[in-house]
């Protein structure tokens, strides 16, 4: 690899990294972030095997892997808020540390250009950053994320044996890679999703020649989640938590529309950072301050990146009509598809933040679409497949120098569109101190407010005071928020 293709490597991680701590104090604590800690530190003083995770919208308790995950956060931390958001922001920039790995190894297949193109895309997407920095259980899904791909994939990159069986090296990626997607599943429901739709990819591009492996890897599978899901499982048998109330909430209407914002997020869109506003006049004051030729770029990025998952999604096609797959790409495809459509036919609300588990997914799947359009320009597929007149074009003075440099400057200008969302989110919300909607206010504002309180000697609240004062009071003091005071705030 050229030196230079390895400079830039660094240097967008690097800036990616940065992203991720700037502002440190800006980051949401509320409820959710407060219970997490709570979950976590009431582990620590107590080990036991978890049940169950936080609630969930759905009226679900999570999965109890999360849990585990807390506790750790806690430990690192000492249940300092700021410094538990701190110790995610290094947890996901490990996460892209083995993303720039995967884009690293896959260069000479897609291009080093391309390569660099979805590490940076991964980097600087204002929801990738923004969902990386607080104390969540979709915050720490990254890196296992990362992980299960590469491991996964190495049912279609491996070299099997004539006879068509895996190496030792093959089973143990493939293991590794099966184990992370089932606990990613089992961080938060949204990884449930994802698995059934990387599953239903996986069946209809699997290799023909490695049929003979099914019944082993189904094994394998099985056995891997009985073990991770039995404490969930055991739960559900013990409690009644199913409602009727859970499906059905929303209409199908709404799931759909969810459904269409989810892909927004996935591409990168500035414009559903409204999401994290309060509808109406907080939202008109972002969209006004992110400015006219901001609002316009993001149209104009909607269309180059749908062209580009589109060119993805046609080098699937290819390869399920040549019975084979050349590799995990048109699985990624299928996933990023079936992902928010199976939750709309599940009945399940859908949120914005859901997105998460797939954007490193989005990352390699639109690289590989951005590069499979300028491979069709740059080989003599474009002129063999047309008319006369084509041909003729093709055969213009740079025709092709002239199409890659427009497929790549429009690359980099999503790129820098990203990177304007993301450093005006930030900046905004460091600004006005945090938002009247999701977002909610920031860690400084709200330990500010406690601080406050303290001084004029209110050292309790009422139990119906929200959850991150009482525990930023009771940190304050150097006294731990117990669950058995705090239930769940739902």
């Amino acid at each position: 690899m050229k030196k230079a293709f390895v400079f830039s490597f660094i240097a967008v991680f690097i800036v990616g990294a940065c992203l991720r701590f700037l502002f440190p104090s800006d980051v949401p604590f509320a409820a959710d972030e407060a219970f997490a800690l709570m979950l976590g530190g009431d582990w620590l003083a107590s080990p036991r095997l978890v049940l169950h995770g936080m609630p969930s919208s759905v009226g679900l308790a999570n999965p109890p892997a999360s849990v585990y995950l807390f506790a750790a956060v806690f430990s690192l931390s000492g249940g300092n808020p700021e410094l538990g958001s701190q110790v995610v922001m290094g947890w996901n920039v490990l996460g892209l540390a083995l993303a720039a790995a995967w884009f690293y190894g896959v260069a000479r297949k897609v291009g080093s250009f391309w390569a660099w193109w979805g590490l940076a895309f991964l980097c600087l997407n204002p929801w990738a950053v923004l969902l990386s920095r607080k104390i969540w259980a979709q915050d720490l899904l990254l890196s296992f994320v990362v992980v299960a791909v590469w491991g996964i994939s190495g049912i279609w990159n491996g070299k099997p044996e004539e006879s068509g069986r895996w190496t030792g090296w093959q089973w143990t990626r493939i293991a590794v890679g099966v184990g992370c997607a089932l606990l990613v599943s089992q961080i938060h429901m949204s990884g449930v999703f994802w698995l059934a739709a990387m599953v239903f990819g996986g069946v209809i591009f699997w290799p023909c020649l490695q049929r003979k492996q099914i019944v082993l890897l189904l094994l394998l599978s099985i056995g891997l989640a009985l073990v991770l899901y039995a404490p969930w499982f055991v739960y559900f048998l013990r409690n009644d938590t199913f409602s009727d109330d859970m499906l059905g909430r929303v209409s199908l209407w709404k799931r759909l529309h969810d459904a269409v914002s989810m892909q927004w997020v996935l591409l990168g869109q500035g414009r559903s950072l409204r999401y994290f506003f309060a509808p109406g006049e907080e939202t008109n004051q972002f969209l006004t301050y992110m400015g006219k030729i901001w609002g316009a770029g993001q149209y104009v990025l909607i269309g180059v990146l749908g062209g580009a998952f589109f060119a993805a999604l046609m080098q699937g096609i290819r390869a399920l009509r040549g019975q084979t797959a050349r590799d995990i790409l048109p699985v990624l495809c299928i996933a990023l598809v079936l992902f928010p459509l199976l939750m709309v036919v599940g009945g399940i609300r859908i949120h914005l933040h859901y997105a998460a588990v797939c954007l490193f997914p989005a990352a390699v799947v639109l690289a590989s679409g951005f590069g499979a359009v300028e491979q069709y320009f740059s080989t003599s597929e474009f002129c063999s497949e047309s008319s006369a007149k084509r041909r003729k074009l093709s055969k213009l003075p740079y025709f092709k120098d002239s199409v890659c440099f427009l497929v790549r400057a429009m690359a980099c200008c999503v790129l820098l569109l990203q990177l304007w969302s993301t450093l005006g989110f930030l900046f905004y919300i460091h600004t006005a101190g945090g938002s009247k909607g999701d977002h909610g206010p920031c860690l400084r504002v709200t330990r500010e407010t406690v601080s406050e309180m303290l001084s004029q000697g209110r050292k309790q609240l009422s139990d119906d005071a929200p959850l991150e004062y009482r525990y930023l009071l009771d940190y304050a003091q150097g006294l731990p928020t117990r669950l058995d005071k705090h239930p769940a705030p739902y």
